[in-house]
């Protein structure tokens, strides 16, 4: 698994203030998560891994894929 620095734009987070407004609202996403979910789907990633069950809950409202790190291991 490899880990990928990511700059953080305006256009991630124009993306973030954008997925907010689309949101429907009994989803829950903090912002940090948002920007993390928005700067890899800006940079052409399909897919995340994280331990964080809302963030990976989350993913699939941004058309990303969330896959537990833990399985990975």
């Amino acid at each position: 698994m490899a880990w990928h620095w990511l700059p953080l734009s305006a256009a991630v987070m124009t993306a973030v203030v954008d997925l907010f407004g689309q949101l429907a609202p009994g989803v829950f996403l903090p912002t940090g998560d948002a920007v993390h979910l928005m700067s890899a789907r800006e940079s052409g990633f399909r897919e995340v891994f994280s331990n964080d069950r809302r963030l990976l809950a989350a993913a699939r409202h941004v058309g990303i894929t969330g896959e537990s790190a833990e399985a990975r291991r």
